[in-house]
């Protein structure tokens, strides 16, 4: 079974690396995204559930989820909590925030 929240936030994941790939960030932090997005998609249990229960410690029992994936997954949990299930990840926010500067600064410039 696939849960909701961990296909959202593992697709923010899969957003994030692309973004950060065409913004040419460093390789390392790419595949780190790309790996957490898979590691929650395959992740038989509820990421939700596992931060309920132990926090942000649960979240780096997971095997694969390093330190900064695992607080990105907290603040898109703590988020999706005040705004009635709709959580979001401030990082993300701020590379889709860029990439839209730079493609209407990209298109001023045609």
């Amino acid at each position: 079974m696939i849960w909701v929240m961990n296909k959202e936030i593992a697709n923010i994941f899969n957003d994030m690396a692309g973004l950060l790939e065409i913004k040419g960030d460093s390789p390392f932090r790419i595949m780190g995204y790309r790996k957490a997005a898979g590691v929650l998609h395959r992740l038989p249990v509820d990421v939700e559930e596992i931060y309920r229960e132990k926090k942000l410690k649960g979240l780096l029992e997971i095997k694969g989820i390093g330190e900064n994936s695992a607080k990105r997954i907290e603040q898109y949990i703590k988020s999706a909590a005040r705004n009635g299930g709709k959580g979001s990840i401030r990082d993300f926010d701020q590379l889709l925030f860029e990439s839209a500067l730079g493609l209407a600064s990209s298109s001023m410039a045609l």
